[in-house]
């Protein structure tokens, strides 16, 4: 039983582990929460997934041993259709070749492809809206569009952009912390670790954190360094806390919006932490302003799974430190209605601040 292999506290017991199992597996064993009697039953699951959802696609790049970063994306989308492979051949040849041995016509895999979009649209005005009948026949509106996208490719466009927004880290409100958190992933083996570090209301370091956390998924290993925040927050007495991460997705998980069913127990565990008493804000920040727990993050490759904590900056990140604490804005009040955001308010006392 998997119970058998964890101690008494709740944690893996590695003495047992360690005889048992060669070093890739335990490093993708240390990434997953032993068991807790708090979680839901286990689900069956797509390993070769994110979402852990199976899809055939994900099934034929594992045979195939195929890079999705490596696969031309034209040819991913002929791949899909249900049409003999010979086609599906002559297709690919004449959307990606200028050059194919049928014509000279310039530009012609563009205007292969605007050809073949315009027959799928006729076929299904045809099926759809029987009444309706374009005036312009099928070929005259392939040149047309045509000419348009030459035209459109080659003349320069005069944009008016806006101005830049300066976005600069900012200190939490009087009688607030906040903690930055990121995750780092070396691929291709999946190595991961994570980082953050806590700052008072002046901005000074409170406390750093990094450890390697095994081989795990870019999500997954974000979700830990939120976790291990949330813990170490919670451990030190802190009970009104910001936390900032640039990983968009935490923020949909924590708002049931996201479809991911990776580390479900993960998940479990954080919401568990998230449902004590105190004030608690967890938000989206663009990856600039983040910095510092990327560097953190870094870190914590060369480290154990146990890791270490910081009660003053690195001397690498002395100087980031100080020019964001100097050179930041102090946010006045907490507030519900911020965009990107999770606020778990599990405390009676006065979110705002001075």
């Amino acid at each position: 039983m998997v119970r058998d292999m964890t101690t008494i506290s709740g944690e893996w017991d590695w003495s047992q582990l360690n005889s048992l199992l060669p070093q890739n597996i335990l490093n993708q064993i240390a990434a997953i929460p032993p068991p807790h009697c708090q979680f839901s039953p286990d689900t069956l699951g797509w390993r070769w997934t994110d979402t852990r959802e199976f899809s055939t696609r994900s099934a034929y790049d594992y045979l195939m041993g195929s890079d999705d970063a490596a696969l031309d994306e034209v040819w991913k989308r002929i791949w899909k259709l249900e049409i003999p492979q010979p086609f599906a051949i002559w297709l690919r040849q004449n959307l990606l070749d200028d050059h194919v041995q049928q014509t000279d016509t310039e530009g012609w895999s563009c205007r292969f492809g605007i050809l073949c979009w315009l027959l799928w649209k006729e076929r299904c005005s045809i099926i759809f809206e029987p009444e309706r009948r374009h005036r312009e026949d099928l070929l005259n509106r392939g040149n047309r569009l045509f000419e348009e996208c030459q035209q459109s490719s080659t003349t320069p466009m005069r944009l008016q952009l806006p101005a830049p927004v300066i976005q600069r880290w900012s200190r939490p409100p009087l009688g607030w912390i906040k903690a930055n958190v990121d995750a780092s992933v070396h691929l291709p083996d999946g190595n991961a670790s994570l980082g953050g570090v806590f700052r008072n209301e002046n901005g000074s370091w409170i406390n750093g954190f990094a450890r390697n956390i095994g081989q795990c998924s870019v999500l997954f290993a974000e979700l830990w360094a939120l976790h291990d925040c949330l813990s170490k927050a919670w451990n030190s007495n802190i009970r009104n806390l910001v936390i900032e991460t640039d990983c968009m997705e935490i923020i949909r998980i924590l708002n049931h919006s996201s479809n991911i069913r990776i580390g479900n127990n993960l998940i479990e565990l954080i919401r568990i932490w998230t449902r004590k008493e105190w004030q608690l804000v967890i938000r989206h920040v663009p990856r600039n302003l983040n910095h510092v727990a990327d560097r953190m993050a870094a870190f914590g490759h060369a480290l154990s799974r146990e890791g270490l904590s910081l009660t003053s900056p690195p001397a690498e990140l002395a100087l980031l430190i100080e020019e964001e604490r100097e050179n930041n804005i102090c946010e006045r009040a907490i507030s519900p209605e911020w965009s990107n955001t999770v606020v778990y308010f599990n405390m009676q006392s006065d979110p705002g601040g001075s």
